[in-house]
């Protein structure tokens, strides 16, 4: 929703390895969304993140999103490393 804001806003992402596991958290100041919201509203750009997350790891992903007081929405995605995973295949998922 920072994109319908023309105050614009701010994204800010991050990551550290947790074991064997790579943690992502991306977190905007935008207007947040409810738990109604994030069920009825999933824009194309979430549905297409999670379908690759299912294609790439095929389950073992984890996705989270929960709203930020008082405005703002974090993701945090968690994947599993996998250095067996070539440039070739991944570019195919891309």
């Amino acid at each position: 929703a920072i994109a319908k804001s023309e105050a614009g806003g701010v994204i800010h992402v991050s990551a550290m390895l947790v074991g064997q596991r790579l943690q992502l958290d991306i977190r905007d100041s935008g207007p947040g969304m409810s738990t109604g919201q994030w069920v009825e509203g999933r824009g194309i750009g979430l549905s297409n993140t999670l379908d690759r997350l299912d294609v790439m790891y095929a389950g073992d992903f984890v996705f989270e999103a929960t709203s930020v007081e008082p405005h703002g929405l974090n993701v945090r995605i968690d994947i599993p490393i996998n250095p067996s995973l070539s440039h070739d295949q991944v570019a195919k998922v891309a």
